[in-house]
């Protein structure tokens, strides 16, 4: 349960992370796209406003002389062949002409006889930023001419369009400058970084509040189960001297009373599955713990293993099963938790039994292998199914092969498990169908032993 947990809380942090990478990534590249639709939008501004600026010019009947110190002998030619049709003057003589109608060469001579006014043209490409892009400043530069504009807006983080010349004789060029346009454009896509944010937050609040729900639904889980333990840990005890009181009573009153003889039978029965019941809640208030905190103490093992079969052999007489234990160990003592590994061992002996034909032999061999101690509880019953083998430790799986009649509750080898895994252990299971299994617990050891 516990490595669940943390699995499922490194999962939604990486998702989270990655969520948030993504969408970081996503307005960024938003960023991106804006800022080039932006600088492509004042570069061909700044081309339409001088258009608009030179359509001023002409439209409010500025006169323009162009003489041959403006022009070139070949340009003289190619205007004069333009606009009259005939070569040989020096003088041409412009006036009100819209500007659409004027070639490149007419349009250079014209900016070069009579430069652009600079405020007019900073106000007309004011002006048509401003209907895009609201609150942008902006400044003209012309080389030579020096700087008009709005602002002293220079310095880094100013976005330069291309220098467009003015004619294509002089070598005046201008271009435009947009003070700070990643303020204008935050402003712009502000709407969106904030639905990004937003929907990051939100993600971090919902799974961060579902992690919180299941944390404490572990600390809940956790107080039942260790409530659970101490309850019928305490039951153990009056039920023990219970069945021993029946014992007694059964040996001493054997013949007085057929009633009170079937009456101590039927209450030694009664006694015994209470506490098999018990036995029951307390393996799964174990195997349910996230980590079982076991109770070290040396003990000799053959002799713990030995003395828990004998008990077994008592509640399966009817049974009559063959249970032999061979000690192998180059030291019997070991330091584990006495009463829950032994509880465990028994526990495969006891399924091995129930789910075999009588008369089933069951082999528990102890043996010592590269530092770590090996319990093998083998038999010869009906083995597991191999699609079965990997599910047989799930709480309250059950396999589909049992005897008709026998019950469980598909406990035991969770709680077997769970043991072993306290003691910094490990189990396997060894089954072929028809030819029994065999069950191996590995088991460190501990330095502790040497002193016991």
């Amino acid at each position: 349960m516990e490595k669940r947990i943390l699995i499922s809380r490194v999962l939604a942090l990486v998702f989270l992370l990655l969520l948030a990478a993504f969408q970081l990534y996503q307005n960024v590249m938003t960023y991106r796209m804006h800022y080039r639709m932006f600088a492509a939008y004042a570069s061909n501004t700044l081309v339409e406003a001088m258009d608009a600026e030179l359509n001023h010019r002409l439209a409010t009947g500025a006169e323009y002389l162009l003489t041959s110190k403006d022009l070139t002998p070949a340009m003289t030619d190619s205007l004069l062949q333009q606009r009259f049709g005939t070569t040989g003057d020096t003088i041409i003589f412009l006036s009100g002409d819209p500007s659409s109608g004027l070639s490149e060469t007419l349009r250079n001579a014209i900016n070069h006889a009579m430069p652009p006014d600079p405020g007019m043209l900073d106000s007309i490409y004011h002006s048509m930023m401003q209907q895009e892009y609201p609150g942008a400043e902006t400044r003209l530069e012309i080389t030579g001419m020096g700087n008009s504009g709005r602002q002293d807006a220079s310095g880094k983080g100013h976005h330069i369009t291309p220098a467009i010349d003015l004619d294509s004789y002089s070598g005046k060029a201008i271009q435009a400058v947009i003070v700070d346009p990643q303020r204008v454009l935050f402003r712009r896509i502000a709407s969106s970084i904030a639905l990004s944010v937003l929907f990051v937050i939100i993600a971090f609040v919902c799974t961060g509040y579902q992690l919180q729900l299941v944390n404490i639904q572990k600390k809940t889980n956790t107080g039942i189960l260790d409530y659970l333990w101490h309850i019928t840990h305490q039951l153990k005890s009056p039920i023990t001297v219970l069945g021993s009181v029946m014992d007694y009573a059964g040996r001493k009153l054997p013949d007085v009373d057929p009633l009170w003889t079937q009456q101590v039978a039927l209450s030694k029965r009664s006694i015994r599955k209470l506490a098999s019941m018990v036995d029951s809640i307390l393996r799964y208030s174990v195997s349910g713990k996230t980590r079982m905190l076991p109770e070290i103490s040396c003990f000799n093992l053959p002799e713990a293993i030995r003395a828990a079969m004998e008990e077994l052999q008592l509640k399966w007489a009817g049974v009559r099963p063959d249970i032999s234990v061979v000690d192998e160990m180059e030291t019997p003592d070991v330091s584990a938790d006495k009463l829950h590994l032994c509880d465990a061992v028994a526990n495969l002996v006891d399924n091995a039994v129930k789910y075999s034909p009588a008369g089933v032999q069951v082999v528990v061999r102890l043996s010592e292998e590269r530092k770590r101690i090996r319990i093998a509880v083998k038999d010869n019953g009906p083995g597991i199914p191999p699609e079965e083998i990997k599910r047989i430790f799930e709480t309250f799986y059950r396999g589909s092969g049992h005897p008709a009649g026998v019950k469980g509750h598909g406990l035991g080898l969770g709680y077997v498990q769970t043991v072993c895994m306290a003691h910094d252990g490990q189990i396997k299971v060894y089954s072929s169908v028809g030819e029994g299994s065999e069950f191996v617990v590995w088991l460190p050891v501990h330095e502790e032993r040497k002193t016991c």
